[in-house]
This record gives structure tokens, C-alpha cells and sequence, in this order.
């Protein structure tokens, strides 16, 4: 759901930015001019807050596959793992690994400007509930 509505979000900046453009080179300053404030923040924040609940699903999801069978594998006797060939496990293709690190960190000093708040508030503002 997050993405859909920063999706139409994104839809509706990208018209007042781009002018029947297919590139904008703006400033910040130019960017807030356009779109103005509110649109900004409001547009920056579900941009922000989709990223990180991709990257907090995607770390989620990637220890349910792997960690049970870590922990299956300490408590099934070796007797028996053997008897049954073995535990499934799924391991992350070496390509991928980079996803479990999470998105590029935010500017905060930047963001803090726009929305006018201080760097720690935004800091705790779009912080991954994971790290």
C-alpha cells in the first residue's frame, strides 16, 4: 500500500516537474519552488518510509527462509538428518547479498532542511525498525 500511494505521488510531482520533459535538473531550492513544500515533505516521507519497509520485508523474509533450518539443524540428531536425507535450506544468491544491507543511508542534513527539523528527529523519523 506504501508504494502504490508514493507511487501516484511520484506520478503527480513528476508532471509539475518535468513540463512535457523527459529529464529535470533541479536544485532543491527549484524542486521546492515547483512542487511546494507540503508536496515535498509529503512526497519525500512516503519515498523514505517505502524504502525502508522494502528493506526491513526483504531482511524479514530472507531469516525466515534461512534461520529455521539453522536451528533445525542444532536440534535434530545427526541420526536422524541422515535417515532423512537432509533440511531444505534456501541461501541467498551471491548477486543479492547486497539487499540484506539495506538502501543507500539518507542525506539527513538535507532532509532535516526541507522538513526543518533537526538531523536527530529525522533520523528517528525514517529509521529501519530492524537496525
Amino acid at each position: 500500500m506504501t508504494w502504490q500511494m508514493r507511487n501516484k505521488i511520484n506520478e503527480q510531482i513528476k508532471e509539475l516537474i518535468l513540463d512535457n520533459q523527459s529529464v529535470a535538473q533541479l536544485t532543491d531550492r527549484d524542486l521546492k519552488e515547483r512542487i511546494g513544500s507540503e508536496n515535498m515533505i509529503y512526497w519525500i516521507n512516503f519515498t523514505e518510509k517505502s524504502i525502508i519497509y522494502t528493506d526491513d520485508l526483504l531482511i524479514q523474509l530472507y531469516s525466515l527462509l534461512n534461520e529455521p533450518p539453522k536451528i533445525t539443524k542444532e536440534i535434530i540428531p545427526a541420526n536422524v538428518l541422515k535417515k532423512y536425507n537432509s533440511i531444505m535450506h534456501q541461501d541467498l544468491n551471491e548477486n543479492y547479498r547486497d539487499i540484506l544491507y539495506g538502501a543507500p543511508e539518507t542525506d539527513y542534513k538535507l532532509v532535516a532542511k526541507i522538513f526543518q527539523a533537526s538531523e536527530q528527529d529525522m533520523r528517528k523519523r525514517f529509521r529501519s525498525l530492524i537496525f
